[in-house]
């Protein structure tokens, strides 16, 4: 199912629709977080999901150099509160907004790992 939505995802890319694109990264945690924490209750979506990131992916996104403490990345809280966002559009679009090229960045970057 995941190499399925991957490659719905590439297609998506490849025709700019980026919103699809995204809508569909977005859930990758999800998706994952489920398998790899089948324990967590359903009222444990977002701890779930935020562990999955963070462990697999968010780590990626730590910023390294001097300073690097003060710089913002994206971390589980930062792409959760993206997918509920962008899940759920009465809650801030404008976080939603900020965020979205950058989540589509690095899943590109991901991908072509």
């Amino acid at each position: 199912m995941v190499d399925r939505i991957i490659k719905e995802i590439n297609t998506c890319l490849e025709n700019k629709c980026y919103i699809s694109a995204l809508g569909m990264a977005l859930t990758l945690p999800d998706i994952c977080g489920r398998a790899k924490y089948p324990q967590w209750e359903k009222h444990d979506v977002g701890l779930r999901y935020k562990k999955w990131y963070d462990e697999y992916i968010g780590f990626r996104e730590i910023p390294s150099g001097p300073h690097s403490e003060k710089m913002p990345y994206l971390n589980g809280d930062v792409v959760y509160s993206l997918r509920n966002c962008q899940g759920h559009p009465e809650l801030k679009v404008k976080r939603f907004v900020k965020n979205a090229a950058r989540l589509i960045s690095l899943y590109l970057s991901l991908m072509t790992v």
